[in-house]
């Protein structure tokens, strides 16, 4: 599992790939602190559960290049709380995604309505395995230096 201290997180996994390392999981925690101003108690029981949607596009960031340049199990999951997060980390790349702030906050039984919501909608869009949504997004996902090229092209 790797920090989210770092600033070239491919060049990073491709270190530990060439050094046996079978897979990665991104990122560990940020240490981010929310507080409900009405209750001035912490949202996320104190600076250890990230569930914010700016961690989820910070990740789901890196998980998408990594697995453009690497041919590497990821596990993506910082902000997950809905099943569309969980799709969206599928389709930037991530080969499994993990839990663990949302089950914190909803409890264990959260996992069972993640399922339900991603089984639901594979039926809906005719998915028959996660293979079909893995990368799927990753063919549209431009880099900074894409998007100036295009426009220069224009």
């Amino acid at each position: 599992k790797i920090g989210p201290d770092g600033t070239n997180f491919v060049e990073m996994v491709k270190v530990f790939k060439e050094a046996g390392a079978d897979g990665v999981s991104l990122f560990a925690n940020d240490r981010i602190l929310r507080i409900d101003i009405e209750t001035g108690k912490p949202v996320n029981y104190g600076p250890c559960a990230g569930t914010s949607s700016h961690l989820k596009a910070s990740t789901m960031k890196w998980v998408s290049e990594i697995s453009q340049a690497l041919d590497i199990p990821i596990l993506g999951g910082r902000g997950v709380t809905h099943y569309e997060d969980v799709i969206e980390y599928l389709m930037t790349g991530a080969s499994g995604v993990e839990v663990c702030a949302a089950v914190m906050v909803h409890g264990l039984k959260h996992v069972k309505v993640l399922l339900n919501g991603v089984e639901a909608f594979m039926e809906r869009k005719g998915y028959k395995s996660i293979d079909e949504i893995q990368g799927r997004a990753v063919k549209y996902i431009y880099s900074p230096q894409q998007m100036i090229e295009d426009v220069k092209a224009l």
